[in-house]
Protein backbone atom coordinates (compact mmCIF):
# COMPACT_ATOMS: atom_id res chain seq x y z
CA UNK A 1 0.00 0.00 0.00
CA UNK A 2 2.87 2.37 0.70
CA UNK A 3 4.09 2.04 -2.89
CA UNK A 4 0.60 2.89 -4.11
CA UNK A 5 0.54 5.86 -1.74
CA UNK A 6 3.72 7.32 -3.23
CA UNK A 7 2.36 6.99 -6.76
CA UNK A 8 -0.64 9.21 -5.95
CA UNK A 9 -0.55 12.92 -6.44
CA UNK A 10 0.05 15.20 -3.42
CA UNK A 11 -3.60 16.04 -2.66
CA UNK A 12 -4.81 12.48 -3.27
CA UNK A 13 -2.05 11.18 -0.98
CA UNK A 14 -3.17 13.63 1.72
CA UNK A 15 -6.80 12.51 1.40
CA UNK A 16 -5.83 8.83 1.74
CA UNK A 17 -3.63 9.67 4.74
CA UNK A 18 -6.45 11.61 6.43
CA UNK A 19 -8.94 8.77 5.79
CA UNK A 20 -6.49 6.23 7.19
CA UNK A 21 -5.86 8.35 10.26
CA UNK A 22 -9.63 8.81 10.67
CA UNK A 23 -10.27 5.04 10.64
CA UNK A 24 -7.36 4.31 12.96
CA UNK A 25 -8.62 6.98 15.36
CA UNK A 26 -12.14 5.58 15.17
CA UNK A 27 -10.86 2.08 15.94
CA UNK A 28 -8.88 3.40 18.91
CA UNK A 29 -11.97 5.19 20.26
CA UNK A 30 -14.06 2.02 19.79
CA UNK A 31 -11.44 -0.10 21.60
CA UNK A 32 -11.24 2.36 24.51
CA UNK A 33 -15.05 2.50 24.74
CA UNK A 34 -15.30 -1.30 24.80
CA UNK A 35 -12.56 -1.59 27.42
CA UNK A 36 -14.15 1.06 29.63
CA UNK A 37 -17.55 -0.64 29.31
CA UNK A 38 -16.08 -4.00 30.35
CA UNK A 39 -14.21 -2.42 33.25
CA UNK A 40 -17.27 -0.47 34.39
CA UNK A 41 -19.56 -3.51 34.28
CA UNK A 42 -16.99 -5.50 36.26
CA UNK A 43 -16.76 -2.74 38.87
CA UNK A 44 -20.56 -2.54 39.13
CA UNK A 45 -20.85 -6.30 39.63
CA UNK A 46 -18.17 -6.20 42.34
CA UNK A 47 -19.95 -3.30 44.03
CA UNK A 48 -23.23 -5.25 44.07
CA UNK A 49 -21.49 -8.24 45.65
CA UNK A 50 -19.88 -6.05 48.29
CA UNK A 51 -23.18 -4.25 48.92
CA UNK A 52 -24.87 -7.59 49.61
CA UNK A 53 -22.09 -8.40 52.08
CA UNK A 54 -22.65 -5.05 53.81
CA UNK A 55 -26.42 -5.71 53.99
CA UNK A 56 -25.73 -9.14 55.42
CA UNK A 57 -23.41 -7.63 58.00
CA UNK A 58 -26.09 -5.11 59.01
CA UNK A 59 -28.68 -7.83 59.39
CA UNK A 60 -26.21 -9.84 61.49
CA UNK A 61 -25.83 -6.88 63.86
CA UNK A 62 -29.59 -6.60 64.22
CA UNK A 63 -29.98 -10.35 64.70
CA UNK A 64 -27.34 -10.48 67.42
CA UNK A 65 -29.13 -7.71 69.31
CA UNK A 66 -32.46 -9.49 68.82
CA UNK A 67 -31.03 -12.75 70.18
CA UNK A 68 -29.70 -11.04 73.30
CA UNK A 69 -32.98 -9.17 73.87
CA UNK A 70 -34.98 -12.39 73.47
CA UNK A 71 -32.78 -14.18 76.00
CA UNK A 72 -33.27 -11.38 78.49
CA UNK A 73 -37.01 -11.10 77.86
CA UNK A 74 -37.62 -14.80 78.34
CA UNK A 75 -36.47 -14.48 81.93
CA UNK A 76 -38.83 -11.59 82.69
CA UNK A 77 -42.01 -12.65 80.86
CA UNK A 78 -44.91 -14.77 82.06
CA UNK A 79 -44.53 -18.51 81.64
CA UNK A 80 -47.30 -18.63 79.03
CA UNK A 81 -45.18 -16.54 76.63
CA UNK A 82 -42.10 -18.75 76.88
CA UNK A 83 -42.91 -21.24 74.07
CA UNK A 84 -43.40 -18.54 71.46
CA UNK A 85 -40.34 -16.59 72.63
CA UNK A 86 -38.21 -19.75 72.63
CA UNK A 87 -39.36 -20.56 69.11
CA UNK A 88 -38.52 -17.00 68.05
CA UNK A 89 -35.09 -17.34 69.66
CA UNK A 90 -34.51 -20.66 67.91
CA UNK A 91 -35.48 -19.13 64.56
CA UNK A 92 -33.29 -16.03 65.01
CA UNK A 93 -30.32 -18.13 66.14
CA UNK A 94 -30.56 -20.35 63.06
CA UNK A 95 -30.89 -17.25 60.87
CA UNK A 96 -27.81 -15.74 62.55
CA UNK A 97 -25.83 -18.94 61.96
CA UNK A 98 -26.76 -19.01 58.26
CA UNK A 99 -25.75 -15.38 57.86
CA UNK A 100 -22.51 -15.94 59.77
CA UNK A 101 -21.63 -18.85 57.49
CA UNK A 102 -22.41 -16.78 54.37
CA UNK A 103 -20.30 -13.89 55.64
CA UNK A 104 -17.29 -16.07 56.50
CA UNK A 105 -17.61 -17.88 53.16
CA UNK A 106 -17.62 -14.51 51.40
CA UNK A 107 -14.53 -13.34 53.25
CA UNK A 108 -12.80 -16.65 52.58
CA UNK A 109 -13.53 -16.76 48.86
CA UNK A 110 -13.58 -13.05 48.00
CA UNK A 111 -11.23 -11.19 50.29
CA UNK A 112 -10.98 -7.46 49.84
CA UNK A 113 -7.85 -7.44 47.71
CA UNK A 114 -7.00 -3.76 47.99
CA UNK A 115 -7.44 -3.78 51.77
CA UNK A 116 -5.57 -7.03 52.41
CA UNK A 117 -2.35 -5.38 53.55
CA UNK A 118 -3.94 -2.28 55.04
CA UNK A 119 -4.82 -1.84 58.65
CA UNK A 120 -8.47 -2.47 59.46
CA UNK A 121 -9.21 -4.90 56.64
CA UNK A 122 -12.43 -6.91 56.85
CA UNK A 123 -10.60 -10.11 57.79
CA UNK A 124 -8.76 -8.22 60.57
CA UNK A 125 -12.05 -7.08 62.06
CA UNK A 126 -13.35 -10.63 61.97
CA UNK A 127 -10.32 -12.48 63.31
CA UNK A 128 -7.72 -10.14 64.84
CA UNK A 129 -7.41 -8.18 68.07
CA UNK A 130 -9.14 -6.10 69.45
CA UNK A 131 -12.39 -6.86 67.60
CA UNK A 132 -12.44 -10.65 67.14
CA UNK A 133 -16.00 -10.64 65.85
CA UNK A 134 -15.57 -14.24 64.77
CA UNK A 135 -15.02 -15.31 68.38
CA UNK A 136 -17.90 -13.21 69.69
CA UNK A 137 -20.23 -14.54 66.98
CA UNK A 138 -19.34 -18.11 67.91
CA UNK A 139 -19.90 -17.29 71.59
CA UNK A 140 -23.29 -15.80 70.78
CA UNK A 141 -24.35 -18.89 68.81
CA UNK A 142 -23.06 -21.27 71.49
CA UNK A 143 -24.67 -19.36 74.34
CA UNK A 144 -27.99 -19.13 72.50
CA UNK A 145 -27.90 -22.88 71.85
CA UNK A 146 -27.13 -23.61 75.50
CA UNK A 147 -29.85 -21.24 76.64
CA UNK A 148 -32.36 -22.98 74.37
CA UNK A 149 -31.31 -26.41 75.58
CA UNK A 150 -31.63 -25.33 79.21
CA UNK A 151 -34.95 -23.48 78.84
CA UNK A 152 -36.74 -25.45 76.16
CA UNK A 153 -38.80 -28.27 77.61
CA UNK A 154 -39.45 -29.86 74.21
CA UNK A 155 -35.89 -31.05 73.75
CA UNK A 156 -35.89 -29.90 70.11
CA UNK A 157 -32.29 -29.23 69.11
CA UNK A 158 -31.40 -26.57 66.60
CA UNK A 159 -31.04 -27.82 63.07
CA UNK A 160 -27.37 -28.12 62.09
CA UNK A 161 -26.13 -25.55 59.61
Amino acid sequence: MTQGLFKLAGSARLIVLIKSAYWVGLLIIAAVAMASYAMLSNMMAQQQIEASAVRLNSSQMALSQRILILQRNIESTPESWHPSLLEELRSRTMQFERGYKELTDYLGSKPFMQAAESRGAAADVLYAEPFQLDLYSQFLITNARRFLEARDGTGKPLAPT
